[in-house]
């Protein structure tokens, strides 16, 4: 929204995170199954997505007035395609959140649309209602009845979707929003942050592991599959894809979060003509290969190649790996890396059959 001049916008989402309005919540910066990364890869994605939030909706000065970035009050997290797993359990446990958003698949069947503790992290896991958010999120007319009925039945239920729905899927989604918050209000259905509805739950029940799993997560026969959309070893473009992903993640070893500069205390660090006029170019050599890998490990290359039907579409489209497979070529130019170029090579190859 910044690089395409929506600064209004940004500072209205400012004013409502003030006001108390929004709530701000955890996640991985460029959307990648955290799951899939070592955690040294989640810290810096997880870290960065703070800073980010922080940079736009908090503050860029620290307590003693020193140049920084400060955001309140992050107690959630939303993990990226609601991927999660114990060992990311414990990392964000590690990194100072309080619950985390789960699909219906992590926990055991008896404790859907429950607040549960994680015992051996104390996260507490938040699950969400599947069939009321699958019906908001892949409607496609401004019908309210249906999911009033389910919300009816329901109860007390969380809903975890994504925004881009209310414009970008559905382009009158932002209408039935609209329409929605009348319903809601004649009604007499209260609307709360996920903190304030995880805080009025006083007993939770308790599990000591979950299922590593996605929203998207689901039984064939007796074998549970976490990532339907995202893998499909029968697929050899995306077994070529996962190859590269995997590479990168063996043979780079991520800049720590922080930098030790304070000509950096509170910059745009994803901006690299920012980063270039503020220090040496070393160090800003060393973040602009960062930020290229960081932006290379997002889900979206894998989804688009499953060949899954998903509502009305057939998700078969190589845009999304082709504009992965630059980024790749762009960090083989940066990195000494003897195993990338024959993977690209035959990713290439295999995305044109």
């Amino acid at each position: 929204m910044d690089k395409h001049g929506y600064k209004a916008w940004i500072d209205d989402v400012k004013d409502l995170v003030t006001a108390g309005r929004v709530e701000l919540t955890g996640s991985g910066a460029y959307h990648p199954l955290l799951p899939k990364l070592p955690t040294a890869f989640v810290e810096k994605q997880v870290i960065l997505n703070e800073y980010a939030l922080g940079y736009y909706f908090g503050s860029k000065i620290g307590f003693e007035g020193e140049p920084a970035i400060t955001v309140k009050n992050l107690a959630g997290f939303f993990p990226p395609e609601l991927a999660v797993s114990d060992s990311l359990m414990y990392t964000l446990a590690e990194l100072g959140y309080k619950w985390v958003a789960v699909n219906e698949f992590a926990v055991p069947a008896s404790m859907q649309y429950s607040v549960i503790l994680h015992s051996g992290c104390s996260v507490r896991l938040v699950c969400r209602n599947a069939g009321l958010s699958n019906l908001l999120s892949f409607k496609r007319n401004l019908v309210t009845d249906d999911f009033m009925n389910m919300l009816s039945a329901c109860g007390d239920s969380v809903i975890v979707m994504d925004g881009e729905f209310f414009g970008h899927h559905y382009k009158d989604g932002i209408v039935l929003f609209d329409k929605l918050l009348d319903e809601f209000a004649q009604n007499g259905v209260e609307l709360t942050t996920v903190s304030d509805f995880v805080n009025n739950v006083s007993v939770s029940p308790t599990v000591d592991s979950i299922r590593e799993s996605t929203w998207s997560s689901r039984f064939d026969g007796d074998n549970f599959v976490a990532y339907p959309l995202w893998e499909n070893k029968e697929n050899p473009v995306l077994s070529a894809l996962w190859e590269l992903y995997n590479t990168v993640l063996k043979e780079y070893a991520p800049q720590p979060a922080g930098i030790d500069d304070d000509k950096l205390g509170n910059c745009a660090l994803w901006n690299a003509n920012i980063v270039i006029g503020l220090v040496d170019s070393l160090i800003s050599h060393k973040i602009m290969i960062d930020f290229l890998i960081m932006r290379v490990l997002y889900s979206d290359q894998f989804w688009w190649l499953s060949k899954e039907l998903v509502f009305d579409k057939i998700l078969n489209n190589p845009n999304e790996a082709r504009k992965a497979i630059a980024l790749y070529e762009e960090i083989i130019k940066h990195i000494n890396s003897d195993g990338l170029l024959p993977i690209v090579e035959k990713t290439k190859r295999l995305l044109e059959v």
